[in-house]
């Protein structure tokens, strides 16, 4: 019997909790847990997972890997929660278990990047070298004011810029080739990371001359655009595997991002609420990489804007 030391939360207080691992952990242990435990270790509770274990199981989504004995989803399932709920290494996790509507501002949905913090890879580290000076994983999300996310993209190196890492995104194509557009006068937002557009809206930068109209603008904007803030924070505090994936699989890494969005969204459908501290993203560098030309009916949508919002909160 081992004994491995966990980190609860409670009032605001970290204490240590004594966890013993056992064999059959899946099978013996997780069984006796109450709801409070269960929520604590897997980041989500019984129903939801019960709900998500009936949808994979409808879609007949166990894996069997050629060579190896053949584990129930259900404890798949599990460990897979465990391994992204938890800071416990890979190896020691393998040993224990042996959207929303438009405001005023007619937004349909806030974009940002998210760095996930990896090992550094042995061939071609620098590419995956931040501003930060560590090595990461882009996150693309864009979410909608429920903090679910529309849209995510995962998988390029993390000294890609947040212009160039969207452009590369799926959801790019597809808004450049008319596959989505934006009905009503509808828009995301951004921050000054992005490229004005008519279907992104940013902020103004500021060198000292704007006047108060842009300014209240810049004012406001992040105040909507905190949702997405917010969704990376929710996303990191439930599934603290994503504080540092140490996994040498550089296959898999996207993989485990994407599926920790499709949980989020599932726990947020489900009123599954999260109850612990949301972690602060990490800002990448706000200037574009190059000059831009928005355009003239990017510049005039956003005026309009700006001068609505001037008429309506300005005293």
């Amino acid at each position: 019997m081992i004994q491995i030391l966990e980190e609860e939360e409670e009032e605001g207080q970290g204490h240590v909790q004594t966890l013993e691992k056992t064999a059959n952990f899946a099978e013996y242990t997780i069984v006796q847990f109450n709801d409070k435990q269960f929520k604590q270790h897997f980041r989500l509770n019984r129903e939801t997972f019960e709900i998500l274990l009936r949808e994979l199981n409808n879609d007949n989504m166990l894996v069997v890997q050629a060579g190896q004995p053949e584990i129930l989803l259900e404890k798949q399932l599990l460990i897979t929660l465990w391994c992204l709920a938890n800071i416990e290494c890979f190896r020691s996790v393998a040993d224990r278990f042996g959207v929303g509507k438009a405001s005023c501002w007619r937004i349909i949905g806030a974009i940002d990047g998210c760095h996930i913090r990896i090992l550094k890879p042995m061939e071609y580290p620098n590419p995956y070298i931040n501003r930060k000076g560590y090595p990461s994983i882009l996150l693309q999300g864009i979410c909608d004011n429920k903090k679910l996310f529309l849209d995510v993209y995962a998988g390029e190196l993390g000294s890609l810029h947040d212009a160039r890492l969207f452009t590369k995104s799926d959801i790019f194509g597809k808004i450049s080739n008319g596959e989505i557009d934006f009905p009503n006068n509808t828009h995301l937002i951004g921050d000054l990371a992005y490229p004005l557009s008519t279907y992104l809206l940013v902020g103004f930068k500021d060198n000292g001359n704007l006047s108060e109209p842009p300014k209240l603008f810049n004012r406001k904007l992040p105040q909507s655009r905190i949702v997405i803030e917010n969704a990376f924070g929710i996303l990191k505090g439930r599934f603290r595997r994503l504080k540092f994936l140490e996994t040498k699989r550089l296959d898999l890494i996207a993989l485990l991002i994407v599926s920790s969005c499709i949980l989020h969204n599932l726990c947020i459908l489900n009123n599954d609420l999260y109850e612990g501290p949301i972690e602060e993203n990490e800002q990448n560098d706000q200037s574009l990489p190059h000059i831009t030309n928005p355009g003239a009916a990017a510049v005039t949508k956003r005026m309009n804007l700006v001068n609505y919002l001037y008429n309506r909160f300005h005293i």
